[in-house]
C-alpha cells in the first residue's frame, strides 16, 4: 500500500461511508476503538497505570473522547483534558463529548496537569488533526511544550500534533513514541521531521476494504502487517521438513565466531526445514547452540577463515542445500573470495550479508554473473561502498540507491535504517514501516540475514526481503515497545515465532 495525502485519505473514508452504508461519526467510533486498543495494550507491555487524553475540537478530539468512553467502560478512568469549550467541538466530535461518561464529563479539564506527565502515565496526543498548517496557536503550542518536556511516553493519533499531514514540515510539534495512523499512513510521517516526531507507526485500516485502498497511490509505497499478512499463508497440513527448505549458513572466522550461529538459529525459527551451518574447521564449537543445527567442518588450511583449501569439499555439499546464507562471521580477507564466487556460481538462492558485500567491493563482476535469485541486505557503510564499485551515484534518496543497485545488478536489495527500504530490478520499491532504533545493536543484521535465507526458500526474493524486514522490526517493537536502548540480537531470536504468530496465527 502506499503513504497517502490528506485529500486522498478523505476521499477514502467517504467511499468507506457509501459502500458500508454507515455514517461518519460510525468511522470515528471504529478509529476510537483503535485508538483504546492500542493504548491498552501499550500500557500492559509498558507497566504504565494512568491515561491522559489530550483532545482539541476536530476529527482527533473525537477520537480521543471515543476512546476515553471506552476506558471508562473497561474500569479505567483517564484523565481528560479538553483545550476548547465543549460548544467550539465540531461535527462528529460533538456526538462523541455527548457519549461521553457523565463521570468523565464532570472531570473534564482544561489546563494540562503537570502530575499527570510522569513516566507511568500514558499521553493520548488528540489536540490536532491533518489539517495542521504551521504553528498551533499560543496555548496549544504551550501544551505541545509541556508533553514533550515530561517523561510520560505519547501515543499519537493519526498523526502527531503540530505535523502538517502531506509535507512533513513542524515547526512546534509533539514528540510521539508511538503514532497509530488510522486508513493510511500520511505522507508527512514519511518526510521532513515526520520521521523524526512520529516514533513507531502502526497502522489500522478501520475496515477499508483492500480494493478501495488498491486504488490509490502516491509516490511513497509502504510495508506494513497487512502486506505481511497476506505474504504469511497457512503452511500444507502434510507439510515436511524438505519442502520448508534447507539453509546452509556459510562462514566464520577467528574474528566473529558466533555470528553465523544467529543467522543460522534465526532461520531455524523463520520457518527454515534444516538448518546446516559450514565452519572452518579450525574454529571451536562453543556449547549452548541449538541442538537441531546440523554443523560441518570445511577444511581451512589452519588459517581459521574458508578459503581455496576449503573450495573442493564445499563444492559437493552445496548440493544438499536449497539456499545459502553468506557473509555473517566472515572477514575482508581477499582468500575469501573463490569461495564467494563459488557460491554465487552454484545455482542456488542466495543472501549477501556483511563481509560478503565488502567482498563484492573488490570483485563487483562475480555477483554480475551470477544467474542465482539474490538479496542483499546492506547497512548505509557497506550501501556506499557498493554504489561505489558499481559505478552508481551515491548522492540520492535511499529508495533511489537501492533501485539503482538493484536494477544494476539484477538483486534484491534490503537497504538497512530507519524505514529500511526494499527494492528489486523490476523497478518496484517500499518503504518498512516496523522496528526501531532498538535494532542499532550488535548482530542485529545477521539475524535479518537468517530470516531472509528462511523465507527466500519459500518465495520470491522480494516478496522474501519485505517480509523479512518487518518480521525483523516486529520483533523489536515486541521487546521494546518504547525506547530503544538495552536490546541486544540474541533477544530477537525467541521472538521470531511469537511475532509470526501475531501478523498470521494460521501461519
Amino acid at each position: 500500500m502506499y503513504a497517502l495525502s490528506v485529500a486522498q485519505v478523505r476521499s477514502l473514508e467517504l467511499a468507506v461511508v457509501a459502500k458500508e452504508s454507515i455514517s461518519l461519526f460510525d468511522l470515528m467510533r471504529r478509529a476510537g476503538a483503535a485508538v483504546s486498543s492500542c493504548a491498552l495494550e501499550l500500557a500492559a507491555t509498558a507497566g504504565l497505570r494512568r491515561f491522559l487524553i489530550l483532545a482539541g475540537k476536530g476529527n482527533n478530539a473525537g477520537d480521543a473522547l471515543i476512546c476515553a468512553k471506552l476506558l471508562y467502560e473497561n474500569g479505567i478512568v483517564p484523565t481528560v483534558c479538553l483545550a476548547y469549550e465543549p460548544g467550539q467541538l465540531r461535527n462528529e466530535a460533538k456526538l462523541a463529548y455527548e457519549e461521553l461518561p457523565t463521570a468523565l464529563k464532570q472531570k473534564l479539564r482544561n489546563d494540562l496537569p503537570a502530575e499527570a506527565l510522569r513516566s507511568d502515565c500514558l499521553v493520548i496526543d488528540g489536540l490536532l488533526g491533518s489539517g495542521t498548517r504551521g504553528r498551533p496557536r499560543p496555548e496549544l503550542a504551550a501544551w505541545i511544550e509541556s508533553i514533550n518536556a515530561g517523561m510520560a511516553p505519547v501515543l499519537a493519533i493519526d498523526l502527531p500534533s503540530g505535523l502538517e499531514a502531506d509535507s512533513g514540515q513542524a515547526e512546534c510539534a509533539v514528540q510521539a513514541d508511538l503514532t497509530l495512523a488510522l486508513i493510511a499512513p500520511k505522507i508527512g510521517m514519511l518526510q521532513g521531521r515526520g520521521p523524526e516526531l512520529c516514533g513507531r507507526i502502526l497502522l489500522d485500516r478501520l475496515g477499508t476494504p483492500h480494493a478501495l485502498l488498491q486504488g490509490q497511490y502516491s509516490e511513497w509505497p509502504v510495508f506494513t502487517r497487512y502486506e505481511a499478512e497476506a505474504l504469511l499463508k497457512r503452511e500444507a497440513y502434510d507439510i515436511h521438513k524438505n519442502m520448508r527448505g534447507h539453509v546452509a549458513v556459510i562462514g566464520g572466522s577467528r574474528q566473529y565466531m558466533q555470528a553465523p550461529f544467529l543467522t543460522a538459529e534465526a532461520a531455524l525459527r523463520s520457518g527454515a526445514g534444516l538448518v546446516s551451518v559450514l565452519l572452518p574447521e579450525n574454529l571451536p564449537i562453543y556449547a549452548g547452540i541449538p541442538k537441531a543445527l546440523i554443523l560441518r567442518k570445511l577444511p581451512d588450511a589452519g588459517k581459521g577463515i574458508l578459503n581455496q583449501a576449503s573450495l573442493s569439499t564445499l563444492q559437493k555439499e552445496l548440493t544438499a542445500f536449497s539456499v545459502l546464507a553468506c557473509g555473517p562471521g566472515w572477514s575482508k580477507n581477499p582468500a575469501l573470495l573463490p569461495v564467494l564466487e563459488l557460491l554465487l556460481q552454484s545455482g542456488k538462492p542466495i543472501v549477501l550479508d556483511a563481509d560478503a558485500l565488502n567482498l563484492l567491493c573488490q570483485a563487483p563482476e562475480i555477483l554480475m554473473q551470477s544467474k542465482s535469485a539474490k538479496i542483499l541486505t546492506p547497512h548505509p557503510g557497506e550501501m556506499r561502498r557498493l554504489l561505489s564499485a558499481y559505478d552508481l551515484c551515491a548522492n540520492l534518496p535511499r529508495h533511489e540507491q537501492a533501485l539503482a543497485l538493484a536494477q544494476k545488478t539484477g538483486c534484491a536489495i534490503l537497504l538497512k535504517g530507519h524505514g529500511s527500504i526494499c527494492a528489486d530490478p523490476e523497478g518496484i520499491w517500499t518503504r518498512n514501516l516496523s522496528g526501531s532504533a532498538a535494532l542499532a545493536t550488535a548482530g542485529s543484521g545477521d539475524v535479518l540475514c537468517g530470516i531472509c535465507a528462511a523465507f527466500l526458500g519459500q518465495m520470491p526474493k522480494m516478496q522474501a526481503a519485505t517480509l523479512a524486514a518487518y518480521l525483523h522490526g516486529l520483533c523489536a517493537d515486541r521487546l521494546k515497545p518504547l525506547g530503544s536502548r538495552g536490546l541486544i540480537a540474541d533477544d530477537l531470536l525467541a521472538e521470531i515465532p511469537q511475532a509470526i504468530t501475531q501478523v498470521n496465527p494460521k501461519a
